[in-house]
């Protein structure tokens, strides 16, 4: 999990575990044009190794294998999701910025998740579980702690900007391997003329 790009002769359970995430070729050629590819599209390659990284934190470590073992020694099922939840607390001032807040949250392939939304008047969208609608009023009655309830994390989304669907999954999949107290990511894209 040192987050740098493998290349290894072929194999064919290395393909089928990591498909196009890892480079391999018995043909010296072939791994040459595929890096010179990736050494030209910068983006690209962060992308790739950041999928590749995904992967091999949530299905790849000694965590995951040790589990694997002690589940079928004890005859039980693996356990499969053991991230923690993350609450997520946003602000909208208008109807507009609620949407794009939580089309966001409802596209984060976390599963373990929860947005708390306040926003100027009450919203009658109440269907889904994993969303509370606080009006500015209620909010000031209340603290954070109020609302959490049992997040183990806490993380914020602004309507103003873009979270890819992995955003929530990458600090959970973070805190499973840091001592840090906040978590956050480094790296940002930024649209021209804004």
């Amino acid at each position: 999990a040192s987050n740098t790009i493998t290349i290894s002769n072929f194999s064919r359970g290395v393909r089928l575990l990591f498909g196009d995430l890892v480079i391999t070729s018995n043909n010296g050629n072939q791994v040459v044009q595929r890096l010179q590819a990736m050494a030209e599209d910068a983006d690209a390659t962060g992308k790739l190794k950041l999928t590749a990284l995904r992967k091999v934190m949530l299905e790849h470590t000694y965590r995951q294998r040790l589990n694997y073992i002690c589940a079928k020694v004890k005859g039980i099922s693996t356990p499969t999701d053991t991230l923690p939840s993350i609450t997520v607390l946003a602000k909208a001032t208008s109807q507009l910025e609620a949407k794009q807040i939580t089309e966001q949250f409802k596209a984060q392939t976390h599963k373990h998740k929860h947005l708390i939304l306040v926003m100027p008047a009450k919203n009658k969208d109440t269907d889904n579980q994993q969303i509370t609608y606080l009006t500015n009023k209620q909010s000031k009655s209340k603290t954070i702690k109020d609302v959490i309830e049992n997040a183990t994390w806490i993380a914020s989304m602004s309507p103003k900007d873009y979270y890819g669907s992995n955003y929530l999954l990458d600090i959970a999949i973070a805190s499973q391997y840091s001592v840090a107290d906040l978590i956050g990511k480094a790296a940002f894209f930024q649209t021209k003329g804004t």
